[in-house]
């Protein structure tokens, strides 16, 4: 059961991905 999707991500991190296609995951508390 894949529990690290971007839709769950998203609720508590911010999915963003770079201009170099590198994704990394944020604290939305920034």
């Amino acid at each position: 059961m894949n529990i690290y999707t971007p839709t769950v991500i998203a609720t508590n991190y911010l999915y963003t991905t770079d201009l170099n296609g590198y994704t990394y995951y944020v604290f939305g508390n920034t």
